[in-house]
């Protein structure tokens, strides 16, 4: 926060914040969920309680709002938006009878929908029930075919061990002995300002941000002291489901809504990153309270399993240590584990600037898929409309401009049709030539589940990323410049010479214990908590939100 302005009756104006968003509500954005507790209270649990024997005959169990309740119930997100109507479809879910997190695998298979258009319960009507396939226009008529003779009842899903995140099944042979491990035995060879979130590694370096909706960003990356990217940053992140069922077809994530900096939880050293890793700390204010979350961003450098550069002839063989330095976030929205990776490698990988090298070509970078991309083959989405326009290409360039700081916005869901922020609306013919560029580029993956999802998708092929590639940038290739590199020369079967350019052979004081350091697991905290109200800063509280 900047402050106090200086005030003058004058010149000073108060006016809307406007001029980030596309629409033409003067700053407003509406909120489709402010009577939220109001919608179960006075709607969904009195809805699921009318058909209690029913629930109790099919799964033994009821969902009314109580602290007993065995069945939870919530549905599709964003909610339709058609015709000035505001439609959701809801279905029952299992709550699992352990503290594993299994409940989203646990779907129940009865849905009923609801026009609660407005904010009047006595206004919002019950549409209708499916199950089986078959759809019943009223309660009345889903009571009198369940009961008839013959109804076809559908087994519950219920959790197990398949939906446990704990170890299980025979231990592999030699799985029990300490696996290979990664040390840092010269200590951190970056440098961090912790008050400020500048760091410095090798000739790169930048600022870190961290916000309530997107989570990490990075800001004025430099390389060799030029700036070479304002920013780096999500945007949003769009999960599209698909299937032949109403929730499933209904359900659109646009996850800034939930946001990514509340779920951005302590990382554990030795799993999420390296023992060894820097961490630094991340908050936000929410409630009359200020959450820190410990330990929630880590930076270290780690060495690749193969090299950045080789090469060998009839005499020599030349070999770079590939040692690249990353920054890692996670957050987990839902059942949805984001892990963000920004990664800086010897080469120099991000670079731009428009004017010729030496050579006479033009010197800039190019973006390249890196990891697992995928194309999005949802088009013209009806449970989106306009709120994610920018999810239609893989890359777009547009002229920077201070009204189009984000292309998109937390609350978009709230309106699909005439969203806070469209991002069509920043394509209007403008020139790109000789003028500051954003690029906005998509990364994803086609998530079709399997059993190897169970209980948890793995990162092995849940991933994507891009790369920043100079070209033609450099009269060289940069990892030239590390001196972690070795030639060694030979001929007729002999080493005649081995050059090590410089790098230490010899520890300067004592011998490095390469014995693998465990991390101290115990010392796990969770997020720590300050009240507004009363303010004692002296006695903070642990206390971890997570979505489910």
């Amino acid at each position: 926060m900047v402050g106090p302005l200086p005030i003058d009756p004058s010149t000073t104006t108060w006016a809307p914040l406007a001029y980030p968003l596309t629409n033409n509500n003067n700053g407003r954005v509406r909120n489709l969920d402010a009577d939220y507790e109001k919608l179960f209270s006075e709607w969904i649990y009195p809805i699921t309680a009318s058909i209690a024997d029913i629930t109790l005959d099919l799964w033994g169990g009821t969902a009314m709002g109580l602290d007993n309740d065995t069945l939870d119930v919530f549905g599709i997100d964003p909610y339709w938006q058609d015709d000035g109507r505001v439609i959701r479809w809801d279905t029952f879910w299992n709550i699992p009878q352990d503290d594993f997190d299994a409940e989203t695998l646990l779907p129940l298979g009865l849905f009923f929908k609801s026009d609660i258009t407005g904010r009047d319960p006595s206004q919002w009507e019950l549409g209708g029930w499916l199950y089986n396939g078959v759809f019943y226009e009223t309660t009345e008529d889903f009571r009198t075919a369940y009961w008839s003779e013959g109804f076809e009842k559908l087994g519950a899903n219920v959790e197990g061990d398949w939906a446990r995140t704990d170890q299980q099944g025979p231990v592999m042979p030699m799985d029990s002995l300490f696996p290979p491990t990664m040390v840092s035995p010269a200590g951190s060879r970056f440098g961090v300002d912790t008050k400020e979130k500048y760091v410095e590694w090798m000739d790169f370096s930048f600022y870190i941000g961290f916000s309530r909706d997107t989570g990490i960003s990075l800001h004025d990356i430099r390389y060799k002291g030029e700036r070479v990217i304002y920013e780096l940053a999500l945007q949003e992140a769009l999960a599209h489901y698909a299937g032949n069922d109403p929730v499933q077809s209904g359900t659109s994530y646009l996850d800034t809504y939930y946001g990514f900096g509340p779920y951005a939880f302590q990382l554990v050293p030795g799993y999420d990153c390296p023992t060894y890793a820097t961490y630094l700390n991340t908050s936000f204010y929410v409630s009359e309270t200020t959450h820190t979350h410990i330990d929630s961003i880590c930076l270290f450098e780690y060495d690749a399993d193969f090299p950045i550069q080789r090469h060998s002839t009839n005499n020599y063989v030349s070999v770079t240590k590939n040692t690249y330095f990353s920054v890692r976030s996670v957050s987990t929205v839902g059942n949805y584990d984001y892990m963000f990776t920004y990664t800086f490698f010897m080469d120099g990988s991000i670079a731009v600037e428009n004017e010729t090298n030496q050579y006479g070509e033009y010197r800039g970078y190019r973006i390249l898929p890196y990891t697992g991309l995928a194309h999005l083959t949802v088009q013209n989405s009806s449970n989106l409309v306009n709120a994610a326009r920018w999810a239609e290409h893989d890359v777009q360039v547009t002229k920077r401009k201070d009204t189009e700081p984000k292309s998109a916005h937390a609350y978009n869901s709230q309106d699909v049709h005439n969203p806070p922020v469209n991002f069509d609306h920043f394509f209007d013919g403008e020139s790109l030539e000789q003028e500051d560029l954003v690029v906005w580029f998509n990364l994803g993956m086609h998530h079709v589940p399997h059993t190897g999802d169970l209980p948890n998708t793995v990162f092995t092929t849940a991933h994507s990323g891009m790369q920043f590639m100079p070209s033609n940038y450099f009269t060289i290739d940069q990892s030239r410049s590390t001196v972690n590199m070795v030639r060694i020369d030979y001929k007729d079967g002999n080493t005649s010479a081995v050059e090590l350019f410089g790098q230490k052979t010899e520890p300067e004081s004592c011998e490095i214990n390469y014995t693998p350091g465990e991390a101290d697991l115990w010392a796990y905290t969770g997020d720590v908590v300050v009240r507004k109200f009363p303010y004692d800063p002296n006695n903070p509280y642990f206390e971890t939100d997570s979505i489910v």
